[in-house]
């Protein structure tokens, strides 16, 4: 059994429809990477799958259990949601400094830039 399947989903934003018939499986312990380009529907997908976008048709399964119109809270229980974060690796205070120069200079336009450490 997968632990996320989608099948025949279809959702979008009042009489425009985005997701025309989705299907996927994602089994346990793998990785899974949703690819497009702007406006192909990624977001859609994951804002639906999280029921912050309510589907107009079709089935979302996860560890099992039927979850396709169940509150977002309870999907958030069983241990599907959405992370918006962005994760950026802290860089040492040097680095920063150093590209925060860099930056500062190429907007006002200095070609030379020194550095003393």
């Amino acid at each position: 059994m997968a632990l996320l399947e989608v099948d025949d989903l279809r959702a979008g934003y009042g009489r425009i429809e985005v997701l025309h018939g989705v299907s996927l499986r994602l089994e346990a312990h793998s990785l899974c990477a949703i690819v497009g380009a702007n406006g192909a529907g990624k977001s859609t997908l994951l804002l639906t799958l999280s029921r912050l976008i309510t589907a107009r048709s079709g089935t979302v399964r996860f560890d099992g259990r039927d979850l396709t119109r169940a509150p977002s809270a309870a999907v958030v229980r069983a241990g599907l949601g959405l992370d918006t974060s962005r994760a950026r690796p802290r860089r040492p205070p040097l680095e920063r400094a150093l590209r925060r120069a860099v930056h500062v200079a190429h907007r006002i336009g200095e070609k030379h830039l020194a550095v003393e450490a």
